[in-house]
């Protein structure tokens, strides 16, 4: 008998154990069978981390104060009780730790915000990205702010994907400004 264990069980998370019993009975070579013994299996679940399936890599908003671009990740984990959750980092994740994960992430010129259970996201630029223009040339300002979405499964399964956002300047129209009206007396007294 042939049991692929890995396809059957694969969805059991690490808190999970399924037990299996087959029957088994010897026979000798003269043909005479054994009692009948049942022989118990017992899996033990083990921790999946969960699977990207698709993600918004990059972003580009415009550099006007409330200008927003979002983004969502699509992830699954084949642990079926697992429940997935979404948070983000400004740059890299730093390997010895001290790393600050939150749905909320204010970076230089804005901030992007996860949904904690959808993995939906969005980078709101804010007014230091309004001080971005045009160069001396003409040309767009552009800077980028890096960000790290994790998805985890609750067991320290986790998937870390990069984001990129960009940032662009406009030119923006002038403002109308008023001048106060000066007026200059002369005289001899």
């Amino acid at each position: 008998m042939h049991r692929d264990f890995q396809a059957d069980f694969k969805g059991l998370g690490i808190t999970e154990s399924v037990k299996d019993t087959f029957t088994v009975v010897a026979v000798d070579s003269y043909g005479i069978e054994s009692q009948p013994k049942d022989l118990n299996i017992i899996l033990q679940g083990r921790n999946d981390a969960p699977i990207v399936d698709s993600y918004t890599a990059s972003l580009n908003v415009a550099a006007q104060a409330g200008v927003s671009q979002s983004g969502h990740m699509v992830a699954h984990d084949v642990d079926v009780t697992d429940k997935l959750g979404y948070t983000a980092l400004l740059g890299e994740p730093k390997s010895e730790g001290g790393n600050s994960w939150d749905t909320s992430i204010k970076g230089q010129y804005g901030s992007l915000t996860i949904d904690a259970k959808t993995g939906d996201y969005a980078y709101t630029a804010d007014s230091r990205a309004a001080a971005l223009g045009l160069d001396s040339n003409g040309n767009a300002v552009t800077v980028t702010e890096h960000f790290t979405v994790r998805v985890s499964d609750g067991h320290n399964g986790i998937v870390d994907k990069s984001v990129d956002v960009t940032v662009t300047g406009v030119n923006d129209a002038p403002q109308n400004l008023t001048v106060a009206q000066q007026t200059e007396n002369s005289g001899t007294l």
